[in-house]
């Protein structure tokens, strides 16, 4: 299939971009880690994740027995770095992500993604998916006085106060759906980034959620990702004013 190769913008918002694959392990989740990353040695420095602990006071007669083997399903548990191209892959038990905060093209991130999905493919850990994700994320910083309908083409109504005061908080939140895949796009402003300055945030999310788990098949992951990543961009482009888009050029 022909693959298209989409330029890249000079003022680039994108802050983030996210492959997720949710899957049914034929061996443990810990196992798929651990050989994963004998295969992968670049994501060598282990960072540990912030959690946060919620305790709650019961009578004893009140606990439940909980199986100690059992996980939560789907929830990020695990992170290493690659310090030089500043990436991430995470695990969690049934679930695996790459993460690229220094994102130049498709092309690059579609590498890596082909490097960890072949390596699965070849140690023959994975019996099925059940769900595949590609998110671009986008922070637009808001300057003096910033006005949402100069940047997107197709927004809710702003509320009146807006251009009085940034602590409102707004978040729009459309689905759009593609065959069998799903595209959720969310719009979120004024929020607050690493840096502490006020953005814009523009979050798409392509994904696919198998109503049955299906086999691992490389190639059709690779049609996938590709196809996803076309659907990302036109919408990407689609919902920004043209002469805005242009500006970023």
């Amino acid at each position: 299939m022909t693959r298209k190769e989409h330029e890249p913008l000079a003022r680039s918002p994108l802050v983030e971009v996210v492959f997720e694959l949710r899957y049914v392990a034929a061996v443990s989740s810990s196992e798929v880690r651990t050989r994963l990353l004998e295969q992968l040695t670049m994501f060598k420095n282990e960072e540990f994740l912030n959690t946060q602990q919620v305790v709650f006071e019961v009578k004893s007669d009140e606990i439940r027995k909980i199986p100690l083997d059992e996980e939560p399903i789907d929830l990020i548990q695990h992170r290493y770095r690659d310090s030089e191209t500043n990436s991430f892959l995470q695990f969690g038990n049934g679930i695996i992500s790459f993460n690229v905060l220094q994102y130049s093209r498709f092309t690059d991130f579609f590498d890596t993604a082909h490097l960890i999905l072949s390596s699965l493919h070849e140690m023959q850990v994975l019996s099925a998916y059940r769900g595949l994700s590609l998110r671009y994320i986008n922070h637009f910083e808001l300057q003096q006085n910033p006005n949402p309908e100069r940047v997107f083409a197709w927004l809710a109504p702003m509320p009146k106060a807006w251009n009085a005061t940034l602590p409102i908080q707004n978040l729009q939140q459309t689905v759009l759906r593609s065959g069998e895949d799903l595209q959720i796009v969310t719009i979120a402003y004024p929020q607050t980034n690493q840096q502490a300055k006020m953005v814009m945030v523009f979050d798409i999310q392509h994904r696919i959620d198998f109503v049955l788990p299906v086999e691992p098949n490389l190639q059709q992951i690779h049609n996938w990702l590709y196809e996803a990543h076309d659907k990302v961009s036109e919408t990407f482009q689609g919902a920004l004013r043209p002469d805005f888009y242009e500006e970023l050029k």
